[in-house]
């Protein structure tokens, strides 16, 4: 299966590199030479800029003036990013889940053969294999992050079902688990709502209304206790 995927990936970057660009990444292709509009990370807005040059997450611009810069590849509008980079995501995100399979592969093999205790915080079993020191976890959130950068929003549901290797979001808990919720999971959630996906936006509502509530339920008991 990864051969497979591999051979997609391969084979899309061949076909992206001889339609769209030289074997140096610079544009060839006259329909991507046109000038177009982009914001960029600080929300100034540039007008027509031209593509320059294409690169794995990032491209090269070149403004009127004859000023030039480097933006990822989501900083492109949304109908030019599907024109050279929207065929890779789906196999990217194909990818990543084969190193899940692999990591959950991994992590069962673990406990069928080690006495892991259960974590009293999550649950969970804690042994000595954790989602940080596997090759495989790793790889599959590189190849998640890679989609969900290029604006993905299976790729970014993915980041959130299994980012277990990023730190606690403070006291913020899971509404569907119930378990603490991760800084990354959490800034894709972020991100999905942001988009409009309407079940991010709940989820994030209910996360936020969780922090509230037991912030008003602490405070309450604090006073309680302070007048008695």
């Amino acid at each position: 299966m990864k051969i497979i995927i591999v051979s997609l990936l391969a084979s899309c970057s061949v076909t992206l590199a001889q339609s769209n660009t030289d074997g140096a990444g610079y544009v060839t292709n006259a329909n991507l030479l046109k000038p177009f509009t982009l914001t960029n990370s600080t929300g100034d807005v540039i007008t027509n800029a031209v593509l320059v040059k294409l690169m794995p997450n990032n491209f090269i611009y070149k403004t009127p003036s004859g000023e030039m810069g480097t933006k990822g590849l989501n900083f492109l509008p949304k109908d030019w990013q599907e024109r050279i980079g929207y065929v890779l995501q789906p196999a990217m995100v194909a990818l990543g889940d084969e190193f899940y399979k692999k990591w959950q592969n991994e992590f069962s093999d673990f406990l069928s053969t080690n006495e892991a205790p259960i974590d009293p915080k999550t649950g969970l079993p804690n042994g000595t294999i954790t989602a940080t020191n596997s090759v495989n976890y790793n790889k599959c959130m590189e190849w998640y992050e890679k989609a969900a950068t290029l604006g993905d929003t299976n790729a970014m549901w993915k980041i959130i079902e299994h980012d277990e290797a990023s730190d606690v979001a403070g006291d913020r808990v899971s509404p569907e688990t119930g378990l603490p919720m991760r800084k990354e999971a959490l800034r894709w959630l972020k991100i999905l709502a942001e988009k409009g996906d309407a079940s991010a936006t709940r989820l994030v509502r209910d996360c936020e209304s969780r922090i509230n509530f037991d912030s008003q339920i602490n405070s309450s008991l604090s006073r309680r206790n302070f007048t008695n």
